[in-house]
């Protein structure tokens, strides 16, 4: 996704996400392609997603995941995988792509431990070029995040669009 919005010069690796019911045939889909590696033995602390496993398929190391989570000092955050979530699509090979917002992965790699960097690039660039989807953003309000992410949200949404007023 960061490759895709030109937000890092190469793509290290394929994150999938897909619905909760769509798991095992992704699961199916993708072991049949290549190597499903060992799960970790250790739960994480942080990561709460439902589903969550790791590939090689043709020496690409790929992610899949369902029902994704994040644990935070506030709680849980759960990442609201929908229709509104893909906003983006490119064809390759005959194939349509959807690329997940910007705006969604922004406020997720602010709950992460290795995301303030990413989550600085997409502010930066969605400063820069203006909020695509704002609803994402507002919707995102709405969920179970700490203040600090809230006021960084609300402020990028004011800047992006004046007109929003923070309720």
């Amino acid at each position: 996704m960061l490759f895709q919005y030109g937000l890092t010069e190469k793509a290290h690796d394929l994150d999938i996400m897909v619905e909760l019911e769509d798991y095992k045939i992704a699961d199916a889909v993708l072991s049949s392609l290549g190597t499903k590696l060992k799960k970790r033995e250790e739960k994480s602390l942080v990561y709460l997603t439902e589903h969550f496993n790791e590939y090689v398929v043709d020496g690409i190391d790929v992610d899949l995941m369902a029902g994704f989570q994040v644990s935070h000092e506030k709680g849980v955050y759960r990442y609201a995988f929908d229709e509104l979530s893909m906003p983006e699509s490119k064809w390759i090979d005959g194939i349509k792509i959807n690329y997940a917002a910007l705006e969604d992965w922004y406020v997720l790699y602010q709950l992460m431990s290795h995301g303030p960097l990413k989550a600085n690039a997409i502010e930066h660039h969605l400063f820069k070029e203006g909020v695509k989807h704002p609803i994402l953003l507002e919707r995102a309000l709405r969920g179970n995040l700490p203040e600090s992410v809230k006021n960084r949200i609300e402020g990028l949404l004011y800047q992006s669009h004046p007109e929003y007023k923070v309720i």
